[in-house]
């Protein structure tokens, strides 16, 4: 896979996985809130509100794939929100002290993070000129 390629599909998959998170908070609250963001008490509003916004990013970056060089910028912010949505999540695994930290770090801060290197990763790229 060359440079251009990885950029993409490192934009595309978080874009998509934005844009289904923001479906899923937007029609289906309780049902994410059940099944994957356990942090009581639920809010329908509240989980609607991130609904919109990672909606919306999940649409930003899938444009953004077209033409990653154009919109770098766009590519950062996406890259610093998901790196502080991963410190946000470790923040609850370590300090706060969630109920199932161990669980939670494996099943859901790990993949965030996974997935913030993937587009902090296509952005650095982008940077140098990659």
């Amino acid at each position: 896979m060359n440079k251009l390629a990885f950029i993409r599909w490192a934009i595309l998959l978080n874009g998509a996985i934005n844009l289904l998170t923001g479906l899923a908070l937007l029609f289906a609250p309780a049902w994410f809130y059940n099944a994957l963001a356990d942090f009581p008490p639920f809010n329908r509003h509240f989980l609607g509100d991130v609904g919109a916004f990672i909606f919306a990013l999940g649409l930003g970056l899938l444009f953004a794939a077209r033409e990653p060089r154009k919109h770098r910028g766009l590519i950062g912010v996406a890259a610093l929100g998901a790196l502080l949505h991963v410190g946000n999540h470790l923040y609850d695994d370590f300090l706060v002290g969630h109920a199932t930290a161990t669980t939670h770090l494996l099943t859901n801060t790990l993949p965030l993070f996974i997935m913030a290197v993937l587009l902090i990763a296509a952005w650095v790229m982008l940077a140098r000129g990659d």
